[in-house]
């Protein structure tokens, strides 16, 4: 995953915690056994990715920001590219079902499930 990816990731507050993966300092690209101090932004691995996209991070009710119970799929395939995507259907009440869908797309399975993390969190 690139770094302007990493970093929009970050910014929008996805969780930094050292995982052992590899990482970027100071905008280059390290590994483990790299040291450094400041200017940190971890690569995330697609298991830390689809977890911080679960049910329980998703579809805040907009007025209390508590969450609403949702059904939701998680898809993630090939076409044209990756793509990662949740579907939300909302019930109001019984004939009253609102279906939200939210999409991210990547050269990656990574990439895809950033972007859809991001447009989540957006």
């Amino acid at each position: 995953m690139d770094y302007e990816l990493c970093k929009k990731l970050k910014d929008l507050g996805f969780p930094q915690e050292d995982n052992g993966n590899k990482f970027y300092c100071n905008g280059n690209l390290c590994g483990r056994d790299y040291e450094c101090n400041e200017n940190i932004i971890r690569i995330p691995t697609l298991s830390e990715l689809i977890k911080e996209c679960g049910p329980t991070k998703i579809a805040p009710n907009q007025n209390t920001k508590e969450q609403k119970p949702v059904e939701h799929f998680f898809r993630l395939g090939v076409s044209d590219g990756w793509f990662a995507d949740y579907e939300f259907y909302e019930s109001t009440a019984i004939s009253n079902v609102t279906r939200l869908p939210i999409t991210g797309w990547g050269s990656t399975s990574e990439e895809a499930v950033a972007n859809l993390w991001l447009e989540i969190n957006n």
